[in-house]
């Protein structure tokens, strides 16, 4: 088997084209990662070879199979039953990959067995034997890693620019996933302008990310602290902000001035990481996140943990509790609000001591040796 793809282009993407063994075209699982060049949720070239990859790995086994090695691939996978994937999934794990390795596997061959029953495909299957999910065992769910607002105060020191600092408060105050941040709009945080001022937490409007890979938007909104939404519009004052204009105006730019970008964040957030002298993997932009929950289940809102719980799954946008459960690990007892318990706090005072520990005026930007820039 190889997996070749197309000189020719169709928009951004080469067309890939899956060969047998023998030099012919195996024309479902072309047409199939042809699909995922046209899908709206928009694969990228790697993802799409990464597919081709799965499918060849498979592929190899059927023509290895005394029972397969002198048919069209095409026909095999339109008639085979599904107990033969079950064998090559065994078969994986006979050979000890990691159960990571054997889910990825399944989760591409499910993906492209449902394509198969679909009239894209012709229906060349009636069933795709993925109907009750898939078929190998999950992984050991990992517990979430939490980071400390001290942690957040340190990280933020150890950024250069007030942007940069306002970008990793903001997601750490809100809970959003890294994707999120760049779809927040200049016009959503003005938005909350009409909010009175002794309101401590605001609602803002969420373009979110879900499904597999973030790929689809579902509207939510999240509370953001009053200290946040100030930082934020103290931010859009600043002369480098408003001399861009833009008719949806990113809420976050970088220090070019252009849309922040997710890999530029992760970036940010590493190399901050780094500056600061955290252990690898202490500090990450998902682990913002996890720290959130930790915030919400210590705030003052709710008045038990499931409740807190649950508002952690509105904060989130987890559509099932059950995406919420990985915090349940957390002892209730630690949380409950009992005169004299320091770990119950208000969250819109965290954002505020956040805000005052490390703010840093237009002024006072560093340059990349941590230094005061001359302006």
């Amino acid at each position: 088997m190889e997996l070749r793809l197309f000189a020719r282009s169709r928009g951004k993407f080469h067309l890939p084209i899956l060969f047998d063994g023998e030099e012919r075209v195996c024309e479902y699982a072309s047409q199939f990662l042809g699909s995922l060049v046209r899908s709206a949720r928009g694969y990228s070239l790697q993802t799409i070879n990464h597919y081709g990859k799965q499918l060849k790995y498979f592929f190899k086994f059927l023509a290895d199979d005394v029972r397969y090695s002198r048919m069209r691939i095409d026909h095999v996978v339109a008639t085979i039953p599904s107990g033969v994937i079950d064998q090559y999934l065994a078969e994986l794990q006979n050979h000890e990959l990691a159960n990571s390795t054997v889910r990825n596997r399944d989760a591409v061959l499910m993906e492209f067995f449902k394509w198969l029953t679909t009239s894209e495909a012709g229906r060349a299957r009636e069933s795709s034997g993925y109907e009750g999910g898939l078929k190998s065992p999950g992984g050991k769910r990992k517990m979430p890693r939490f980071v400390t607002t001290d942690q957040v105060i340190r990280l933020q020191q150890s950024l250069y620019h007030e942007s940069q600092r306002c970008i990793v408060h903001f997601m750490y105050d809100s809970g959003l996933r890294v994707s999120e941040v760049p779809r927040v709009l200049k016009s959503d945080i003005d938005a909350l302008d009409c909010w009175p001022e002794e309101f401590h937490y605001l609602p803002l409007l969420i373009r979110g990310s879900k499904g597999q890979g973030g790929d689809n938007i579902k509207e939510r909104y999240v509370l953001l602290s009053r200290a946040v939404y100030d930082r934020i519009k103290r931010y859009h004052s600043t002369m480098s902000y408003r001399l861009i204009s833009s008719d949806a105006k990113p809420a976050f730019l970088n220090t070019k001035r252009k849309p922040i970008a997710v890999k530029a964040i992760q970036n940010m957030i590493a190399d901050a990481s780094r500056r600061a002298s955290f252990k690898s993997g202490t500090i990450s932009a998902h682990r913002l996140r996890h720290g959130t929950a930790l915030s919400i289940l210590g705030g003052e809102s709710g008045k038990d943990y499931l409740e807190k719980l649950v508002l952690v799954q509105i904060q989130f946008g987890h559509s099932d509790i059950r995406a919420t459960e990985a915090y349940t690990h957390i002892p209730p007892s630690l949380f409950d609000q009992v005169e004299g318990n320091k770990q119950v706090r208000a969250r819109f005072e965290e954002a505020q001591r956040i805000f005052e520990k490390t703010f840093l005026s237009t002024k006072n930007h560093l340059n990349h040796r941590g230094r005061k820039r001359k302006c």
